[in-house]
């Protein structure tokens, strides 16, 4: 073969193997990606979205027992009474009685709030203290009820309501059912002595249970 033959032939070998060369990263650089080393695929876990009930922290479980303000009982469907439970030197205790008399079920739990008051719908002494644990939200069903203790200090005990005039007489307790504005008025036996001034702390109550 001829130099000039030889020569041609050359160079029509480099040719080829540069389209080589192009084609394989053609390839390589094509619209679907790559699979990594591990040959799994990339993690979709940066675009899953966790979404807590109202009111809960990043660390709170979904469908835990934390009251849903959504579904809490009202005042309107709720009827409040009252049995007596015992007597104790200088103190007496009531079961206060919150029953659902709504159509549906709803969640209640905590305290309430309870003052005596008079004839006129006056507060009389200060509104009960709290006492105990804090307890749980709790369901109700239609029908079903929740209790809590309410202990009275008996007039006479206290700083402030030692004398007749520092006194003055309560037709009743007013109730509000916990996370509540509207109140419940549960009348008493008849009028009751009770101390006047709302410094003066006379009532505990317990909070709210099954």
């Amino acid at each position: 073969m001829s130099r000039p033959a030889r020569e041609w032939v050359a160079r029509i070998a480099v040719a080829v193997a540069l389209m080589a060369v192009s084609t394989g990263c053609a390839s390589s650089a094509g619209g679907v990606a790559a699979t990594p080393a591990s040959g799994r695929s990339p993690s979709p876990s940066s675009a899953v979205r966790t979404v807590f009930p109202p009111g809960a922290t990043s660390g709170s479980a979904v469908g835990s027992t934390a009251a849903d303000p959504g579904h809490g009982c009202l005042t309107v469907n709720l009827r409040v009474s009252a049995a007596n439970l015992d007597n104790a030197a200088g103190h007496s205790y009531e079961q206060i009685i919150l029953t659902n008399i709504g159509a549906t079920s709803c969640v209640i739990g905590g305290f309430p709030g309870v003052s005596y008051v008079d004839a006129g719908g006056r507060q009389l002494g200060a509104a009960a203290d709290r006492t105990g644990g804090p307890g749980m939200p709790v369901p109700l069903l239609p029908g079903q009820h929740v209790t809590g203790v309410l202990a009275m200090i008996h007039t006479g005990i206290q700083a402030g309501c030692e004398e007749p005039y520092q006194t003055a007489e309560a037709v009743g307790l007013r109730v509000y059912p916990p996370a509540n504005l509207t109140a419940l008025l549960l009348p008493g036996n008849g009028p009751e002595t009770v101390c006047a001034s709302p410094s003066v702390h006379q009532l505990q109550i317990s909070a709210l249970t099954r």
